[in-house]
């Protein structure tokens, strides 16, 4: 026979041993679930010289650090050239903007601004001149290495500011396209 501080541990180690087995089998449970093992390993952490981001989110597959931009019917640029990823992205309801970067660092700037947004373009010793953008007017801005290009097409105003060329400015232009 046990003596009562014998069975009173002997207690606390099956119940610890049931608590323990009860919290595998759930745990195993939960994470069986498409939905809750989504979000529990969505919720990462990662550090970088500069910040730290926290996201819980159900996120589309990444490689690496690549940002995704996950527009629906939008205007978005359909041609960059390579080399550039996202940087950045904001999709708000008079702003859109993407912000494109190479391992240089240079930089492509896609902007929207539709009819409720109001803006200033900085041409302060700057060049700039009439272009055409898919048969819509257009004014090219060079100031510093950096080529703008700024027209409106229906309700809004589209902005595309690179660090690259001419040429490639206008390409960019051109492909920026509706995607629904």
């Amino acid at each position: 026979m046990l003596a009562p501080k014998e069975r009173k541990s002997l207690g606390l180690q099956r119940v610890a041993v049931i608590i323990l087995a009860l919290g595998s089998v759930l745990a195993a449970s939960l994470f069986s679930v498409d939905a809750f093992r989504v979000k529990v390993l969505n919720f990462f952490m990662e550090t970088k010289p500069e910040y730290t981001e926290f996201r819980l989110e159900e996120s589309k597959e990444r490689r690496n650090d690549e940002k995704v931009v996950d527009w629906s019917n939008s205007y978005m640029p359909t041609y960059v050239p390579e080399g550039y990823t996202v940087e950045f992205s904001e999709n708000g309801s008079a702003i859109k903007s993407i912000l494109f970067q190479n391992a240089e660092g240079k930089i492509i700037d896609y902007t929207q601004h539709t009819e409720a947004a109001n803006f200033n373009y900085d041409t302060e010793s700057a060049s700039s001149r009439e272009i055409t953008v898919n048969e819509k007017g257009g004014t090219l801005i060079v100031k510093e290495g950096t080529y703008s290009i700024v027209w409106k097409y229906e309700k809004s105003i589209f902005v595309v500011m690179t660090q690259i060329d001419e040429q490639e400015t206008l390409k960019i232009a051109e492909n920026i396209k509706f995607m629904k």
